[in-house]
Parts: structure tokens; sequence; C-alpha cells
């Protein structure tokens, strides 16, 4: 595997838990907007969909 190739995933999931954390803080504040919570939620899922298939392609090489 190339080292490179890890860094990068590991970056990403990094990226995508910071985006997670500050959902989580969001949701618990006194007045949340459903709206950009579901926004957000919907860009930490399309940030996984692509570790995930990075990491696919990863294993198969």
């Amino acid at each position: 595997m190339d080292k490179s190739r890890i860094t990068d995933v590991i970056d990403r999931m990094d990226d995508a838990n910071a985006l997670l954390e500050m959902c989580r803080g969001y949701a618990q504040s006194e007045t949340p907007d459903m709206q950009t919570l579901a926004s957000s939620l919907y860009q930490i899922k399309l940030k996984y969909e692509t570790i995930l298939m990075t990491l696919e392609h990863i294993t198969r090489d």
C-alpha cells in the first residue's frame, strides 16, 4: 500500500470527524436549525462514502 494514499485517507477521516463533532455540538445548542444540521450530516455521509471507496480501491491494489 502506498503510504501517501493511507495518509490521505487518515486526513479525510479527520476532516469528517471534525465536521461530525461540530454537528454534535450544534445539535446540543439551544436553537439548532434542522435544515443546516441535515445538510451538514449529508456532507459527512458523502465524505465517509468517498473514504470507503478509497479504502476499497487501496485494498484491491
